[in-house]
C-alpha cells in the first residue's frame, strides 16, 4: 500500500529559511508545490485553498504556513498530509531538506536531503527531490518520467522572478486581482521568458474584463508553451481561439488530471445547457470553493428561469467562498433580479471590501441605472467606477470600461467625441477593437485605413465587415453597405443588431429590421436587470410596424419602450424621436 493514494491531498508549508538570504522566503514552497503539481497523481492543494482555510481559521492570510499552522488546517479539512522543508547554510553550501509528514499521526511518509554549492542550483535540487519524493510517495516511474519537466524550465532560473510570482499568487488567490498584476509584471521584467508569469497574467485580466490586456498575455504565453508543466501547457492551448482545438485540448487536459476542476469549468462554456451544469457540478465535487464554477452555474439557472435554484447556489457559493469579487458580482444580479433585498445589502458589503469589487459594484449599478433610462445618475456611476480604477494605472482595463459605455450611449443618440476620449490612450487605442468599433458607430473617419489594420487581427474579421458597413452608410453608400451588412451574419453582437436593423428599417427591409430588433430583445428578461437594450428593440420593432402601416401594434411597441423607460431623462435623443413619431401614429 503507497503512503499516498490518488485520491489523497498535501499542504506544501512555508520552509523555514535559515539562510539569512529573503530570496528563499515564500519561494522554496512555491517551487516545491508547482514541481508537484505536474504529476497526476499527487494532489497538491491551490494556494486558493490554503488561502479559503486560513481564512475559515481566522487566520492572517499574510501570515507563514508553518508546520504547525499546516497540521491544523490539514486536521481542520481532512487532508492526508504535510510537506515541510527547511533549507540552511552548510559552509558555503546549501542544505536542502524535505519530509512529507502524515497529518494524523505525524509518521515521515517520505524525506529527501540535497546538498549545492551555490544557490543558483537550489531549484535544481528542488526539482531533484520532487522527483524522488513522488517515487517514494507511490507514483510509478513510468507517470515520473512522463511529467518531469525540469523546474527552471517549466518556470524560471531566477529565484527573485521566482520569490516575486509567489507573492503574485498569493496576492491573486487571496482574490485581489488588481494588485496582482504589478507583482506578475515585476517577475515578467526578472525574466521575460516567464511563461507561466504571462499565463497567470492573462488570467487576471480576463478575470477583469481587460480583454486587450488578457490578449497580448495569452500571446506571450501560447508563444513559451513549451517552457510550462504538462498541466500548464494544457491550460494555456486550451485558451486557444479555434474551437475545436480548445475542447480538444480540455478534453485531453481533463483525461490527463481527472481530479483538477478547471478542464470541466472551461469545457462548460463550451457545452449545451444540461452538459454545461454537469460539468459545473463536477467541478464542484472535485472543488467545492471554485467561485467560478457557481458564478457559471447560477448563470445557467437564471438563464432558465430558475431564480430560486440561482440564488441557492450564490449562497452556496459565497458561504464557501469569502472574498471573489467575480462570485460577488453574479450573485448580485441574481439577487438584482429575484428582487431579494437581504442579499443585496450582504452582497454589497462584499464588494465593496475590495477596490475590484468596488469597481465591480460602480460598474453594475452604471449599467443598471442606463438600463432604466437614467443616463444622468448612470454618468455619475462610471465617474466613481474610473474613480476606483485611477490609482493603478491600468489604461487598457479603464479603456474596456469605459468603451461599451460610450458605444451605447452613442447608440441612444448622444453626440460623443470618441477621438477626443481616445487621445488619453495614446498608442492603445489604435490596437484596440471597441475603440475601432466606436469610432466607427460615431460616424469618425478615422475607423478606417490604418487603425482599421491595426485593431483586426485577421482580415476577414466580420467586425471589419461591420465597419466598413457603417463607413459605406455614412458616406452615402447604401447598396454596399446592405451587402458588407449581409456577410455580418454571424455576428452575435448587440451594437450590430441595432445599427444593421436601423439601416436595414431605412432601406425599407423591415423584415430583415424586424429580425434584427427581434434578437435584439431576446436579452431583454425579467433575469437580466442590467441588460440596457430592451427599450432599443421595442423603439426599433415599432418603427418597423410603422412602416407596414400596423398602427394599433405600431403604438403598443412604442408603449412598452416608454414603460421601460417611465423614471428615464428626457432628454435622451432616442426617447425624444420616439415620443415624436409615437405622436403621429393615430
Amino acid at each position: 500500500m503507497p503512503p499516498i493514494t490518488e485520491k489523497d491531498y498535501v499542504v506544501v508549508t512555508d520552509f523555514s529559511n535559515r539562510t539569512g538570504d529573503p530570496v528563499f522566503d515564500g519561494t522554496l514552497r512555491k517551487a516545491v508545490a508547482l514541481d508537484l503539481d505536474q504529476s497526476p497523481y499527487l494532489n497538491v492543494v491551490s494556494d486558493r485553498k490554503v488561502a479559503e482555510a486560513l481564512k475559515r481559521m481566522g487566520r492572517d492570510l499574510e501570515e507563514k504556513l508553518t508546520p504547525e499552522v499546516g497540521a491544523d488546517l490539514c486536521q481542520r479539512n481532512g487532508i492526508k498530509a504535510l510537506l515541510v522543508g527547511s533549507i540552511d547554510n552548510i559552509g558555503n553550501d546549501y542544505l536542502l531538506s524535505m519530509q512529507v509528514i502524515d497529518a494524523a499521526s505525524g509518521d515521515v511518509l517520505a524525506e529527501d536531503h540535497r546538498q549545492a554549492s551555490r544557490k543558483e542550483e537550489v531549484l535544481s535540487l528542488v526539482d531533484q527531490a520532487g522527483s524522488e519524493l513522488r517515487k517514494r510517495l507511490g507514483e510509478s516511474l513510468a507517470s515520473i518520467h512522463r511529467f518531469e519537466k525540469p523546474l527552471p524550465e517549466a518556470t524560471t532560473r531566477s529565484l527573485e522572478a521566482l520569490r516575486v510570482f509567489a507573492l503574485g499568487d498569493a496576492t491573486h488567490f487571496s482574490a485581489y486581482e488588481i494588485e496582482a498584476i504589478g507583482l506578475y509584471k515585476r517577475a515578467l521584467e526578472l525574466d521575460p521568458n516567464f511563461a507561466l508569469a504571462w499565463a497567470r497574467l492573462a488570467m487576471v485580466y480576463n478575470n477583469l474584463g481587460d480583454e486587450a490586456d488578457a490578449d497580448d498575455a495569452s500571446r506571450h504565453a501560447y508563444a513559451l508553451k513549451d517552457r510550462v508543466s504538462e498541466r500548464e501547457r494544457l491550460y494555456i492551448l486550451s485558451t486557444s481561439s479555434d474551437l475545436t482545438e480548445r475542447r480538444t485540448t480540455l478534453e485531453l487536459y481533463r483525461s490527463t488530471y481527472p481530479r483538477d476542476s478547471v478542464p470541466y469549468v472551461n469545457l462548460s462554456g463550451l457545452d449545451t445547457d444540461q452538459q454545461a451544469e454537469k460539468d459545473l457540478l463536477q467541478a464542484l465535487r472535485l472543488d467545492p470553493g471554485s467561485p467560478f464554477a457557481y458564478a457559471d452555474l447560477a448563470e445557467i439557472y437564471v438563464a432558465r428561469g430558475s431564480m430560486a435554484r440561482a440564488m441557492a447556489t450564490c449562497r452556496d457559493g459565497l458561504g464557501r467562498v469569502s472574498g471573489s469579487p467575480e462570485l460577488a458580482a453574479q450573485c448580485y444580479e441574481v439577487a438584482l433580479a429575484a428582487q431579494d433585498q437581504a442579499s443585496l445589502q450582504e452582497i454589497t458589503a462584499t464588494l465593496n471590501a475590495s477596490v475590484g469589487g468596488r469597481a465591480l459594484l460602480a460598474e453594475m449599478d452604471r449599467d443598471r441605472a442606463f438600463a432604466q433610462g437614467q443616463v444622468q445618475r448612470s454618468r455619475e456611476k462610471n465617474e466613481r467606477l474610473l474613480e476606483a480604477l485611477r490609482d493603478y494605472h491600468l489604461p487598457s482595463l479603464v479603456l474596456s470600461k469605459v468603451l461599451p459605455y460610450t458605444r451605447v450611449q452613442l447608440a441612444a443618440g448622444y453626440k460623443i467625441p470618441v477621438s477626443e476620449q481616445l487621445r488619453a490612450y495614446p498608442g492603445l487605442a489604435a490596437h484596440f477593437l471597441p475603440a475601432l468599433l466606436a469610432s466607427a458607430e460615431a460616424g469618425e473617419p478615422q475607423a478606417g485605413g490604418r487603425i482599421k489594420s491595426e485593431a483586426l487581427k485577421d482580415s476577414n474579421d466580420p467586425f471589419g465587415r461591420y465597419v466598413d458597413a457603417l463607413l459605406a452608410f455614412q458616406r452615402g453608400q447604401l447598396p454596399r453597405a446592405l451587402a458588407l451588412f449581409r456577410s455580418t451574419r454571424e455576428l452575435r453582437d448587440p451594437f450590430v443588431f441595432w445599427y444593421r436593423g436601423s439601416i436595414y428599417l431605412r432601406a425599407s427591409q423591415s423584415a430583415q429590421a424586424t429580425a434584427d430588433f427581434n434578437k435584439l430583445l431576446d436579452g431583454a428578461k425579467p433575469t437580466a436587470p442590467l441588460y440596457p437594450w430592451a427599450a432599443f428593440a421595442h423603439i426599433g420593432l415599432a418603427r418597423c410596424l410603422a412602416q407596414a402601416g400596423r398602427r394599433p401594434e405600431t403604438r403598443a411597441e412604442y408603449e412598452k419602450a416608454f414603460a421601460l423607460w417611465k423614471d428615464a431623462d428626457s432628454d435622451i435623443p432616442l426617447l425624444q424621436q420616439a415620443r415624436a413619431e409615437y405622436a403621429k401614429v393615430h
